[in-house]
């Protein structure tokens, strides 16, 4: 087992790995989940309070999306793409 863990390792990480999409309005964050390769899933969207949601900084190109008061079925926090623009971001749940 330890030798095919660093071999299949990757490809285990991709097959457990979820993707969402967030949305951003005046009252509120929406998060759904991807079901299935760049098809999201718009039945399962859970919304969020604008208050609830966080934006922190990591390192010098990333930044985490971070749930305050997490809903049932939604992680506490997700890593944003690189070169994602954490100044709009913030601008967008402050406002």
């Amino acid at each position: 087992m330890g030798v095919l863990l660093p071999i299949f390792g990757g490809l285990v990480m991709l097959a457990l790995e979820k993707h969402w999409y967030v949305g951003i309005t005046g009252k509120r964050v929406l998060f759904g989940r991807m079901k299935y390769q760049n098809k999201p899933d718009p039945n399962g969207v859970i919304a969020v309070q604008l208050g609830d949601v966080t934006v922190s900084r990591r390192g010098q190109s990333g930044g985490d999306l971070i749930v305050a008061n997490s809903k049932e079925g939604l992680p506490g926090k997700f890593r944003l793409p690189k070169g994602t623009d954490i100044d709009k971001l913030q601008a967008f749940l402050k406002a």
